[in-house]
């Protein structure tokens, strides 16, 4: 991984991870109090099989990006991403994927991160999609949006986006 000092998922493949409304799937520290950066988070990687994975009904806290996709599309579902020391969605296109991505997120939170709600450095067209999804109390921008070489393709649909707003550069 990244930090050879720290634990990380890495998928290189598909993962579905589904929980439920009452009992979310909770990907945390074991520590006896989780602090952020305890350890690296969850990170899908580009393979032909990546746009199959999904994360619904999900925790993701104390890592140091809690969701990270290099050159991947899951789609996440009433995901919760917060108390991560740097971002809570990290997304990192390079233009060079297997297949065309399309990353869609629907509900859920992205808040309370030291970093940003959600950071997004994409080369190229990227569709990116969120619907209902809160991004709040984060402590950079709620949303860091960095398109070059290429189309933006963003949708916002009924986003609740407090504190910071959002920062957005086309190139």
């Amino acid at each position: 991984g990244d930090d050879p000092s720290r634990i990380e998922l890495i998928v290189r493949g598909t993962l579905v991870s589904t929980g439920t409304p009452v009992n979310h799937i909770a990907l945390t520290s074991d520590a006896a109090t989780p602090a952020p950066r305890d350890w690296y988070g969850l990170r899908f990687e580009d393979t032909a099989s990546d746009v199959a994975s999904s994360s619904a009904y999900a925790d993701f806290t104390a890592a140091w990006h809690g969701i990270e996709f290099e050159d991947a599309g899951p789609a996440l579902a009433q995901v919760r991403s917060t108390g991560n020391h740097r971002h809570g969605l990290y997304i990192h296109h390079n233009g060079g994927a297997t297949f065309p991505l399309s990353i869609s997120v629907v509900g859920g939170s992205l808040s309370s991160n030291g970093g940003c709600g959600v950071s997004l450095v994409a080369e190229g067209s990227l569709p990116l999609s969120f619907q209902g999804t809160t991004v709040e109390l984060n402590g950079w921008e709620g949303m860091y949006l960095y398109w070059y070489g290429g189309a933006a393709d963003l949708a916002l649909d009924d986003l609740s986006l407090l504190k910071l707003g959002a920062f957005l550069a086309l190139f």
